[in-house]
């Protein structure tokens, strides 16, 4: 890798570790340390100039201690002191997060396929045409909100050809060719999402941006 022709900011990847649950599962392994934060002391870096690949065949990076549980390794590349760092940083959530994102992404779900249904059945009661029914907002566990709508798929076919204004936003009323099956799609509208981090992150390969 040329570092020459890096951006000065250094890139990190987390690779994060699944923790099977145990009895002191609630107690922080990590006290005082951010969620994704290093944890001090683990830190091994190169000599400055040293490549990436002649780094990691030196047996201070080969014979490094592993993370421990509630943590994973972050890897560091710093264009400005052209050092390689790796490190752990804190991957450790508490029962009660856990839950917490679980429960807002199933109120999702559900309040996502409550609308389809309400925008089904609609549409089924009025042939030929189409209503979409809004969902949410809902709070997540970080304190942003997620709102959006859904539109079920037109069903059967208009009484008459054209269109016609039903006098409401979210009323359309169109002609529809018939067809031998009516199918029925989920058709999202744009979702607005507002977040305060943090917020849920996924497990796996996660870029991080730091600037130096």
């Amino acid at each position: 890798m040329n570092l020459k022709r890096l951006v000065p900011i250094s890139l990190i990847a987390l690779s994060l570790s699944m923790i099977l649950p145990i009895a002191n599962a609630d107690t922080d392994p990590f006290p005082g340390v951010a969620r994704y934060g290093e944890i001090p002391g683990t830190r091994i870096s190169s000599a400055p100039g040293e490549s990436q690949s002649a780094w990691e065949a030196t047996d201070a990076y080969k014979n490094r201690p592993a993370c421990p549980s509630g943590s994973g390794n972050g890897l560091e590349a710093n264009a400005t002191t052209h050092v390689y760092s790796i490190y752990c940083v804190k991957t450790w959530q508490s029962t009660e997060t856990i839950d917490a994102e679980a429960k807002y992404r199933a109120d999702l779900a559900a309040a996502q396929a409550s609308a389809l249904s309400q925008s089904l059945a609609w549409n089924t009661a009025n042939p030929g045409q189409q209503k979409c029914f809004q969902w949410g907002p809902i709070t997540s566990p970080s304190g942003g909100t997620s709102s959006g709508g859904v539109c079920a798929n037109p069903v059967g076919t208009a009484p008459s050809t054209g269109s016609t204004s039903s006098g409401s936003t979210s009323e359309t009323s169109t002609a529809t060719t018939p067809t031998t099956t009516p199918t029925t799609t989920l058709t999202p509208t744009p979702t607005t999402t507002k977040l305060r981090p943090p917020h849920q992150i996924t497990l796996g390969l996660i870029p991080i941006i730091k600037c130096r």
